[in-house]
């Protein structure tokens, strides 16, 4: 999107109607959004998605999906947690 475009859109009258979007620091397409503060938490729904999705297309027999997509999701949770705890621990000893 080009930022004249940008611009128009973050200065428009949908937005000034709306005084909290405009008192905030964010504003679309010219900064980012302020989720700094709870970031971990989005990759809840991210890896519930991902693991839904894919025993969806794997599994053969439809009503597997929800128990295996919960172990998968559990996998991939513990696997985002070690890695979290080795990037730590390497931060730490450095």
């Amino acid at each position: 999107m080009h930022l004249p475009l940008a611009i128009a859109f973050a200065s428009s009258p949908l937005l000034a109607a709306a005084p909290s979007v405009l008192t905030a620091s964010w504003k679309p397409f010219l900064t980012t959004m302020p989720v700094w503060d709870y970031w971990p938490i989005l990759s809840l729904p991210l890896c519930l998605g991902v693991a839904v999705v894919y025993k969806t297309t794997k599994c053969p027999d439809a009503a597997r999906v929800p128990r295996e997509s919960a172990i998968l999701f559990l996998w991939i949770m513990l696997g985002l947690i070690a890695a979290a705890v080795v990037v730590q621990l390497v931060t730490v000893l450095n």
